[in-house]
């Protein structure tokens, strides 16, 4: 247990401070160095890019990290996080507001869709669903199943100028005649 112990707190020091020596992992580790290469070595086998850097300041750098489990978040955590950023769209004055869209952009798109939930919504008759829209739905449905970004023109309601736009689609709400990413 303290093995896998280390190699998730490895984890966390690299994120959290960027490049460490081997000395330093050990001392915070409280293991010796040649554990850290063990720990190195199990974790790139687990799919972990951790880059050795040469030299006298060299050491080890976490090039990919994705600690978030697709699977982690309770159902009432999922819907705080939906809120958070439904919330905040409302609050374009928060200083960190297009990072923070980002992040959550980005949070929300990593994680699985639960089965059943296809992350379609429907606010209008769809009775007489032109073909047009059905094709742009489509197409929606398969950039968010392939984790694609996709470029449309967007009309905001206060202009009459259409804009091409990049989303990547998570989910997708139809209201009256336009499609919302």
């Amino acid at each position: 247990m303290a093995r896998l112990k280390n190699c998730i707190r490895m984890l966390q020091l690299l994120k959290a401070r960027g490049m460490m020596s081997r000395t330093q992992l050990a001392a915070e580790l409280g293991c010796n160095k040649r554990q850290i290469l063990d720990y190195k070595r199990e974790l790139e086998e687990a799919g972990y890019l951790i880059e050795s850097v040469r030299g006298a300041h060299g050491g080890y750098v976490l090039r990919s990290f994705d600690i978030v489990p697709s699977n982690g978040f309770t159902t009432s955590q999922m819907h705080a996080l939906k809120e958070a950023r439904s919330y905040m769209t409302t609050h374009k004055d928060f200083l960190f507001y297009q990072d923070y869209m980002a992040a959550m952009d980005k949070l929300l798109f990593s994680l699985s869709y639960k089965d059943g939930e296809n992350g379609v919504y429907i606010a209008s008759d769809v009775a007489g669903l032109s073909s047009k829209m059905a094709d742009a739905i489509q197409l929606c449905e398969w950039a968010r199943d392939q984790h694609r970004c996709m470029e449309i023109a967007y009309r905001s309601m206060k202009s009459d100028v259409y804009e091409p736009i990049r989303i990547q689609p998570m989910r997708y709400y139809i209201i009256r005649t336009g499609i919302i990413a």
